[in-house]
């Protein structure tokens, strides 16, 4: 467990990963957990409501920049709304940061910037599902990019009905 207090998802490391029946003969297992995602992941079940997918809870990302951190969206997966956090301790080149977020297909959706959006130091965006038309996007796989110069971080997001 991780994160917040009220998430059921698995953390980097927990004992309950792989630690399912291996048999899961009559179990009559729906597809996917409770965040669809396939219940059978890495050959195995894991003990709990969802399923391991090889990435923690509330892990940040530090692999491009050494002051700034993107954390998973929340909630993921969502219905109407999510909010996607990050905190960065480069005060004077946040206006020169964009977060897009882009479709599985890898079409651009949406694209949020430090000018007109006004990044600070932990910046939240929440994204209501909306693309750049005001239009609704379609349930699905979708992907968040920060971008700083020819610096990247993606993460996964969600959207369900």
């Amino acid at each position: 467990m991780g994160g917040d207090p009220f998430s059921y998802q698995l953390t980097e490391g927990s004992p309950c990963i792989d630690a399912g029946n291996p048999d899961t003969t009559g179990l009559n297992l729906p597809p996917t957990d409770l965040a669809g995602y396939p219940r059978i992941y890495n050959g195995r079940i894991d003990i709990g409501a969802y399923e391991w997918q090889g990435q923690g809870v509330e892990e940040p990302d530090t692999s491009f920049i050494n002051k700034l951190y993107l954390f998973q969206n929340k909630p993921n997966p969502f219905r109407l709304s999510t909010t996607i956090t990050f905190i960065s301790a480069d005060y004077e080149r946040l206006k020169d940061y964009k977060l897009s977020i882009y479709n599985a297909k890898g079409q651009l959706i949406k694209t949020y910037d430090g000018k007109k959006d006004n990044f600070w130091v932990k910046t939240d965006i929440v994204w209501d599902g909306m693309d750049e038309d005001g239009k609704k996007v379609s349930p699905g796989v979708y992907f968040y990019k920060l971008i700083y110069g020819d610096k990247a971080v993606t993460k996964k997001m969600v959207l369900i009905h």
